[in-house]
């Protein structure tokens, strides 16, 4: 018999749902909680309707598949660029999309609805926002145009009491970390 083996030490960080560029501003940050890197090949996200492959976002400059430990990585919107939303991402970021014209059911992410899920390529559950299963919990829950929701301690589970809205002027801290003066 194979030893259980966890799920990489990867997590959802940030989840930007209700973006001010609704078309082209939704993301979803992972982070490398490990000490080694971890490869995001093969690796899929999914929302309560549909499932996405990760790919890397070679229009943006991006490559890797592999996020470094301690590392960000950055789902962004295929159409992430074509408007004037800019998220200032710093250059150690890995960025990364999905195959078709957005993350989820083609609509992008509910603003209020959607949790969200990681898979790896052997369909392990990695990581979630929104503690799907869960409707009574509160979350995921939308913190106005333009605001992220943030995970407040990221080694602690999925929960609505580690969530909170980001506090930084932005709104969020895409690939940076998380600011939230918010968290219990």
């Amino acid at each position: 018999t194979l030893a259980y083996q966890p799920p990489p030490p990867v997590v959802v960080s940030e989840v930007l749902v209700n973006a001010i560029a609704e078309s082209s501003g939704e993301f979803v940050e992972l982070v490398n909680t490990g000490t080694d890197p971890v490869s995001v090949s093969g690796w899929t996200i999914s929302d309560n309707d549909s499932t996405d492959s990760l790919v890397a976002f070679i229009a943006l400059g991006g490559g890797s598949l592999d996020i470094p430990a301690g590392g960000t990585a950055l789902i962004l919107d295929p159409n992430y660029g074509e408007s004037e939303e800019d998220f200032d991402i710093p250059e150690e970021t890995i960025l990364l999309t999905v195959e078709d014209t957005a993350i989820g059911d083609g609509y992008g992410l509910s603003n209020s609805a959607d949790t969200v899920t990681i898979h790896t390529n052997e369909g392990k559950e990695v990581s979630t926002y929104g503690t799907p299963g869960n409707p009574n919990d509160g979350i995921p829950s939308d913190p106005g145009n333009g605001f992220s929701m943030e995970r407040c301690v990221l080694t602690d589970p999925d929960g609505e009491s580690n969530w909170a809205a980001a506090t930084d002027a932005s709104g969020h801290t895409a690939g940076k970390a998380n600011t939230s003066t918010n968290c219990p």
